[in-house]
């Protein structure tokens, strides 16, 4: 009870102090008045010598203790000014050894120490047995301080730790990316429930922001020149929904927040990192139906040789993002990031590729034997057209790997992508059928057709994939009678029209889609690539083919004028 000289038997109110024993507290209406005493845990209450009891105070009843146990008490304010009582609190231990903590003995790394950067754990020494708290808010804090900014380096929470010397020991083991650079002001924050009394179960006061704080050797590490690169993130499904909802301003803050935030948890300059403006759903996330961003950040390369490089970069954010409930990876807008998907640096084509690319060598060296050889066998024959059947397959192969695997990458794409690459199929074949059905009325080409009806019916069937091919029926390659077809002019006319529109149909607008699709994109793998480069290929060879062949027809109708009569009858045959 409190002394019996103040006269009150009613319950007082009791807050611990730091340094044991308690402060307990009364108000006096009456007076704006306040006792205050101090309850030791001898049982002993003593109010503070000096003090006249009640003590005046200002209308709010304000007051608080200081970490060093320091009672303030406000006064009542006159003429706009106000005061304060200070009244040191007697001390019932002298533990706290500067930790403001009466539980604490010692820590590692001490007090205001410098250590080194390359520790792999710290620990805390109590003068009681302890144990860890299965609570969410029972965890370990490390923070770098730079000026005012004070940055998360690794969050570690009590079911992490372990326990030793007798369970008067906590220790905790230190990520490689929390001390990744050399130098620095570091302090570690003890969250309260962090450890119990193993006893009594009792949750243990924590350790405040700023008083462990130690600074790691500035011991200038150098490291190698590597040059930039780009890779790949990938939202969560929450940060995509996240995302899609902001305004375009919004979304710019938002990456550029990441960004800063991204710098600072690798320790390196904000300015070598930088995102590319677009970003495109994951093709698999887009197929399981969980629509999730991809996001393509460039690391820029340094000069500094103190200055992390690239390959160190790469390697502390894959790190910190398998670790992300620890490191500052896991927290603020970089919680956004996928830890599943991690950071994927832009691919090395050769080496993933390699193999893919040695075949498409192969083919084409066997092609180029091929040419040679039927070169050899047949001067006269229109040999260069292997390479334009080869280009034929080649496009329409890399055209439907295009629409399986990459097209629905961009939404818009997908239709105009399939709608542009079935009509030329269907017109291509059609037209294809109609050329053979008819040119079949003449003698001359039906004799040929019966003679090679099987090897006919074939390039009648891939004429499918380009009208043009069934120009290589008449090629004489190698001198094959197979490919002596005798056609007739009027064939020819419309084999050049057909492929003239293919122009249209087909070359044009499947170029237009492959460069909004790299437009659009920020991932380009091989088989978008191919077939853009096919597609470029076909252009421009259908646009040189298609002049050559006017030029040609043009000089040949000068140098050979027909009469009204014949022009007529060639008009005749054509409609036939």
């Amino acid at each position: 009870m409190p002394p019996n000289n103040t006269g009150l038997t009613s319950t007082w109110i009791f807050e611990s102090l730091l340094f044991g024993g308690y402060l307990i507290t009364k108000r006096d209406g009456v007076i704006d008045g306040m006792y205050f005493c101090v309850y030791p845990e001898s049982g002993n209450i003593t109010c503070p010598s000096g003090l006249e009891q009640p003590v005046k105070i200002n209308s709010n009843y304000a007051y608080t203790v200081l970490p060093n146990n320091t009672l303030l008490i406000a006064q009542i304010e006159y003429n706009n000014t106000w005061r304060l009582h200070v009244i040191d609190l007697p001390k019932q231990t002298e533990r706290g050894n500067g930790y403001f903590n009466t539980n604490i003995k010692s820590t590692y790394p001490e007090i205001h120490s410098s250590i080194n950067s390359d520790i792999t754990n710290i620990s805390i020494d109590f003068y009681k047995p302890v144990t860890l708290s299965s609570d969410v808010d029972g965890k370990i804090l490390i923070y770098q301080k730079i000026g005012q900014k004070i940055i998360l380096r690794q969050k570690t929470f009590a079911t992490q730790c372990k326990l030793d010397n007798d369970d008067t020991r906590v220790i905790i083991d230190i990520l490689n990316s929390t001390f990744s650079k050399s130098g620095g002001i570091y302090f570690v924050k003890i969250e309260n429930n962090f450890v119990k009394d193993r006893n009594y179960r009792e949750p243990l006061l924590g350790v405040k922001e700023n008083v462990w704080s130690f600074t790691i050797e500035d011991k200038k590490m150098t490291y190698t020149f590597t040059s930039s690169t780009t890779g790949l993130f990938r939202l969560t499904e929450k940060g995509t929904e996240y995302c899609e909802g902001l305004s375009d301003d919004k979304q710019n803050k938002f990456f550029d927040e990441l960004l800063d935030e991204l710098a600072d948890a690798v320790q390196i300059l904000r300015n070598r990192l930088s995102k590319y403006k677009n970003y495109q759903i994951d093709p698999n996330s887009n197929k399981s139906k969980q629509k999730k961003f991809l996001i393509s950040i460039k690391i820029e390369e340094t000069k500094n040789e103190y200055e992390k490089d690239v390959d160190t970069v790469i390697k502390d954010i894959s790190y910190m993002m398998s670790n992300n409930n620890q490191t500052p990876i896991g927290n603020y807008q970089l919680a956004y990031l996928d830890s599943n998907y991690g950071f994927n640096p832009a691919p090395d084509y050769w080496q993933e590729y390699k193999f893919k690319l040695l075949g498409i060598l192969l083919i084409l060296i066997a092609l180029i034997v091929l040419f040679i050889l039927a070169s050899i066998r047949e001067k006269k024959g229109q040999n260069i057209a292997i390479f334009k059947f080869a280009l034929f397959i080649f496009d329409f192969i890399a055209d439907i790997l295009f629409l399986t695997n990459n097209a629905d990458d961009v939404r818009e794409l997908y239709i105009p992508s399939i709608i542009f690459f079935t009509i030329p199929i269907v017109f291509n074949t059609i037209f294809a059928f109609l050329i053979i059905i008819k040119e079949n009325k003449k003698s001359e080409f039906s004799h040929w057709f019966m003679e090679n009806s099987k090897f006919a019916s074939i390039f009648t069937i891939l004429a499918g994939v380009d009208v043009e091919i069934l120009g290589i029926l008449e090629s004489n390659i190698a001198g094959f009678k197979v490919f002596q077809a005798p056609l007739s002019d009027s064939v020819r006319k419309k084999i050049f029209w057909g492929a003239f529109s293919n122009l249209f149909i087909e070359d044009i607008p499947q170029l237009i889609i492959q460069i909004c699709y790299r437009i659009s994109v920020i991932t380009y793998d091989i088989i978008p690539i191919l077939s853009l480069t096919s597609s470029s290929i076909n252009l421009i060879i259908n646009i040189v083919g298609r002049l050559y062949q006017a030029i040609i027809y043009v000089r040949k109708r000068r140098l050979q004028p027909l009469s009204i009569i014949e022009r007529d009858d060639e008009l005749i045959k054509d409609t036939k």
